[in-house]
């Protein structure tokens, strides 16, 4: 046999009414005793013009043509022809209006002489089937409950119930930590038909994760709430990723404000000490729970309630190569656990880079105190001198004279500020 099939009619299947399987029984001349109107239908026939035709004919003329490929057409036909069995073939029509579906067609014998051949419209089987696959890849949960907020249906459950075990089951069964906070919502989308979205937290076996929820509500043909249907999306990653930028974000403003805090005109090193326990807070996970204590000498600087806990981390100040005191952080109430007690590890950079830098400023307050203190006692011996001091910038001439030069020249040592030796 070597003609094709879509070139012997051009005749196409008109499928998108065809949602039951056709039923076809014909006898040993393979004529057709009996069709239901399923078969009917997906031929495009009236249910009294079937019977009594020759099995071949009739699919030759409604049924093979609209099949896209040739060698299955031809496999249904042979079988058809030699009597033999038909196991279930899939091929790929076409419809009048050029969209594709999927058919199976199978034939079995059921009584002496006679077979039953089955065409059945697999196109949604195919398209569960695929659905189904690409979900289970996916951290994508859909579900539907009812009037009373029972699972009727739920597929790629991930956390504790399985698709299963959960149907019958409330959220308050399934969830038990946080089914009270997910029934809320759901009982809104019930009462007023709203479309809810919402980020969940669900607590399972102490693994605590997000999903993004949306949910709709579920109607009927005459437009009644019957249910809830919806679906959760698993974001437990990207929101502990936008978590941790949070906490980066805060870190790097903490360090931030602590070096501006050092080019306030006229802060103090006490004034600048407390600002710092003020604003470090701010760089922990818990800043409401928070407590610190910097120590430098034997002066004390807080921000937070007093006490000791035994959530701490503190970090030494060194200055000049001696310890001179310690910052330290606590929180006031347990809090999870974390890579260093309740703290992250971050924070821990954080405290020892905060430790750091206040080493530095603080050397940088004793250099300038100093400083002060070695002008103070030049500008003091200098005063008190009978000889001639005085001191001069390369570019910018005299900047200081002592008052012997008075005495000694006849010259006011403000008048000579800023001026040459050359000029005298």
């Amino acid at each position: 046999m070597t003609d094709s099939y879509q070139d012997r009619a051009s005749c196409s299947l008109p499928v998108p009414g065809a949602l039951e399987d056709g039923l076809l029984m014909v006898n040993g001349d393979r004529r057709v005793l009996w069709c239901n109107p399923a078969l009917a239908r997906i031929l495009a026939l009236r249910p009294e013009e079937i019977p009594g035709m020759d099995v071949l004919s009739l699919l030759d003329g409604h049924l093979l043509p609209a099949i896209e490929d040739t060698a299955s057409a031809r496999l249904i036909r042979q079988a058809l022809e030699d009597g033999a069995d038909l196991p279930e073939l899939r091929c790929r029509i076409r419809s009048p209006d050029g969209t594709r579906r999927w058919f199976s067609v199978s034939g079995a014998p059921v009584l002496a002489g006679q077979r039953l051949i089955r065409v059945r419209d697999a196109t949604g089987d195919l398209d569960a089937h695929h659905f189904r696959a690409a979900l289970g890849q996916s951290p994508v949960v859909v579900f539907a409950q009812d009037a009373d907020l029972r699972y009727t249906w739920s597929y790629n459950q991930q956390l504790g119930s399985t698709d299963e075990s959960i149907i019958g089951m409330r959220d308050e069964e399934a969830f038990p930590a946080n089914g009270a906070h997910l029934t809320a919502h759901k009982r809104r989308t019930l009462e007023m038909g709203e479309t809810v979205r919402a980020a969940v937290t669900l607590n399972i076996g102490g693994d605590l994760r997000v999903r993004d929820l949306t949910l709709k509500p579920l109607r009927d043909a005459e437009g009644r709430i019957t249910g809830v249907t919806g679906t959760a999306f698993d974001v437990t990653e990207r929101d502990r990723a936008e978590t941790a930028l949070r906490e980066r974000m805060n870190e790097l403003r903490c360090l931030y404000t602590i070096t501006r805090l050092v080019e306030v005109p006229g802060i103090t090193l006490d004034g600048l000490l407390q600002a710092v326990a003020d604003t470090l807070p701010s760089g922990w996970q818990y800043p409401d729970d928070a407590a610190v204590r910097i120590r430098v000498d034997d002066r004390e600087y807080r921000r937070g309630g007093p006490g000791e806990t035994p959530w701490r981390q503190e970090s030494p100040i060194v200055v000049c190569g001696a310890r001179l005191g310690e910052v330290e952080v606590r929180y006031l109430s347990k809090k999870p656990e974390a890579a260093e007690g309740p703290f992250l590890s971050e924070e821990r950079m954080l405290l020892d880079a905060v430790a750091e830098r206040l080493g530095r400023i603080i050397e940088r307050f004793q250099a300038e105190a100093a400083l002060r203190e070695s002008e103070a006692k030049f500008r003091g011996i200098a005063q008190r001198s009978f000889d001639l001091i005085a001191t001069s910038y390369l570019d910018g001439g005299l900047n200081y004279i002592s008052p012997a030069m008075e005495r000694i020249l006849g010259y006011p040592p403000e008048m000579m500020k800023g001026t040459d030796w050359e000029d005298y």
